[in-house]
């Protein structure tokens, strides 16, 4: 599906980065700080899950983890569309996932399209 960037998209990604900057500098011990971040953050949270900062994404709020995740430090995640991550879940360091793409084709690139 390709699409143009839309109305309103610059607002959420700012408001990601923003709750980003925060959930990456919180301090080590404040656990329940951090899962309160990321229910903010994410579009669901399961029971117990837990994210290493730092942590990167676009939106935030189109990832869905499921209870019982883990992922280590330098998780990245393209999330210009849903992505849904199940239960008992465990990731490395630097894992990065990206259901985006741009088209190669030049005329396919103006205007700032891409795919997902």
């Amino acid at each position: 599906l390709y699409t143009d960037h839309g109305e309103g998209l610059d607002e959420e990604r700012q408001r990601c980065q923003e709750l980003l900057y925060d959930y990456n500098r919180s301090r080590p011990g404040d656990a329940e700080g951090r899962r309160a971040l990321l229910a903010e953050l994410l579009g669901s949270v399961g029971e117990n899950a837990w994210i290493e900062p730092p942590l990167r994404c676009a939106y935030g709020s189109n990832i869905h983890i499921g209870a019982d995740f883990y992922a280590n430090f330098n998780l990245v995640v393209v999330d210009d569309i849903d992505v849904h991550i199940g239960d008992r879940v465990m990731m490395a360091p630097n894992v990065t996932i990206t259901p985006t793409g741009h088209p190669v084709h030049p005329e396919l690139r103006f205007g700032g399209r891409q795919f997902s």
